[in-house]
């Protein structure tokens, strides 16, 4: 909304600009999915037992390490 009020933005502007943010957020939020595991339940529902146990696993170790604490 701030984006598109007048006393912000010119109009032929601030549409321009509320369509490149949703552009950027899509390309974010593709670019951090590469990143973050499948949930372990999904992984289960879909019958791809071995790699939820992965995913487990791989939390499980992090946690023991102490990794977690630094992304905090």
């Amino acid at each position: 909304m701030v984006l598109l009020n007048h006393a912000v933005l010119p109009v032929t502007i601030g549409w321009r600009a509320v369509c490149g943010l949703g552009a950027v957020l899509g390309l974010a939020v593709l670019i951090v999915r590469r990143f973050v595991p499948e949930s372990p339940r999904w992984l289960m529902m879909r019958g791809r037992f071995e790699e939820a146990n992965q995913v487990v696993s791989q939390i499980e170790d992090q946690i023991k390490r102490g990794d977690h604490l630094s992304e905090l």
